[in-house]
């Protein structure tokens, strides 16, 4: 058996809420409203973080994904330096 102390308060925490909605019949349907609003505000701080554009997280993501852009256009760049040279003859540095 589990002797972890975060499994028995765990199995202790459930098995009372269990309890109480069975005693209590208005129990059941205030807990899952009350899962349903913490569901929404995990939502919406979610949709905040990926949508709001002024903060930190956003400007960090923006600017990554312009480095990588810019590597890839520079990339691209060299590549089609070397073909020209390859292509024109000229001996490759």
């Amino acid at each position: 058996m589990y002797t972890n102390p975060t499994y028995l308060t765990l199995i202790t925490i459930l098995s009372l809420l269990v309890f109480v909605c069975i005693t209590d019949e208005n129990a059941a349907p205030w807990l899952g409203i009350q899962f349903k609003i913490l569901l929404l505000s995990i939502r919406k701080q979610w949709l905040l973080l990926k949508m709001k554009p002024d903060i930190w997280l956003m400007k960090w993501r923006m600017q990554r994904t312009l480095r990588k852009l810019q590597q890839d256009t520079e990339l691209n760049r060299i590549i089609k330096e070397h073909e020209d040279a390859i292509n024109s003859g000229s001996d490759v540095p």
